[in-house]
């Protein structure tokens, strides 16, 4: 059970999302996960129907170009190619080099389906440099302040102006680096508006923080909230389209 204190001090933040988001289902989602912290009883977590990643609204766009943020070793890479039929490019930044390894070789079978991939061993963070990162070897490898080794980190803005790259769909799933990459990506995201799937579970206050960004920053865009694991608080994401 999580202390109920910072959703108490987050009661405005919280309406406010409330209100902004676009369906009910939506809005149920958040009342379930607010139920399931306070009470810790995972039966009001609403399980969406749909593939982690993947709102319906999402899936009905035309995608071209995706970029995975937190690739881990190409799962959801895989997931992307089957769902968008006009698939040309993706890029996967993943700075955990065993998960990484893992990665080339899943691309590999969207290459030879002709996608054109762009591996990067980085994460995708507020700024282009180094971090102190937490190599787990899994999806949970994440940048943080006692991480023993080193690790890229890229903008978002960096790479599609050296690539030349318009994105049409955006994942972030960074192990609590979403905020920062979100800032690292502003000025792809206000002149390509593409698609967002950002998670919204690392950070308690992720799950409102994180919308409350978006529609502040991005307003254009309508927010529909998925939740994605029946037994646990994890795998929540906000979807902007």
């Amino acid at each position: 059970m999580f202390d109920p204190q910072p959703i108490a001090a987050a009661a405005g933040e919280i309406d406010f999302v409330y209100c902004w988001l676009a369906d009910e289902q939506s809005r149920e989602t958040l009342l379930g996960i607010l139920r399931y912290r306070l009470s810790g009883d995972p039966h009001w977590l609403k399980v969406s129907a749909y593939r982690q990643y993947l709102h319906p609204e999402i899936i009905n766009r035309p995608v071209a170009t995706v970029v995975d943020g937190g690739a881990f070793n190409g799962d959801t890479a895989v997931h992307f190619y089957r769902a968008f039929a006009g698939l040309k490019r993706l890029a996967a930044f993943e700075p955990d080099r065993g998960n990484y390894r893992q990665l080339l070789e899943n691309l590999t079978q969207l290459e030879m389906a002709g996608v054109t991939c762009r591996p990067v061993m980085a994460g995708l963070a507020g700024r282009t440099g180094d971090g102190a990162f937490v190599a787990s070897g899994d999806a949970g490898s994440q940048f943080r302040d006692d991480g023993q080794q080193l690790a890229a980190m890229i903008r978002l803005d960096e790479f599609c102006r050296n690539e030349g790259w318009k994105v049409d769909y955006l994942k972030l799933d960074v192990e609590g680096m979403e905020r920062e990459a979100l800032d690292g990506g502003r000025q792809t995201i206000v002149s390509q508006r593409p698609a967002l799937a950002v998670s919204v579970y690392h950070r308690t206050d992720d799950l409102w923080a994180i919308p409350v960004m978006i529609a502040r920053e991005f307003p254009w865009y309508r927010l529909y909230l998925g939740h994605h694991r029946s037994f646990c608080w994890g795998e929540t994401v906000v979807y902007a389209v």
